[in-house]
């Protein structure tokens, strides 16, 4: 499985509702640690072979940064919406 298709499935399904978590540390660090263990999965790489997780996004964005996008767009839609109601 290659990285774009993994983030075609795997990545949609995982931050599916994203944009109203309650994202503490503690629950983005078990995040960004379940989302390497998937993507080593889907890489076949196995953790005996020390590959760094930099090397494994490669170009990839981060899951954190992931989920503040989609929250940004999600604040972004119900402000336009908002005003939208407001200058009626």
């Amino acid at each position: 499985m290659n990285r774009s298709f993994f983030q075609a499935t795997v990545e949609i399904v995982l931050l599916y509702g994203c944009e109203a978590w309650t994202l503490t540390p503690t629950l983005e660090k078990s995040l960004n640690g379940c989302y390497i263990r998937m993507l080593r999965a889907a890489l076949n790489i196995k953790w005996c072979q020390h590959v760094p997780n930099s090397e494994l996004y490669d170009n990839l964005p981060r899951v954190g940064d992931q989920v503040a996008a989609k929250r940004w767009v999600l604040w972004d839609t119900a402000v336009d919406t908002l005003s939208y109601q407001l200058a009626r």
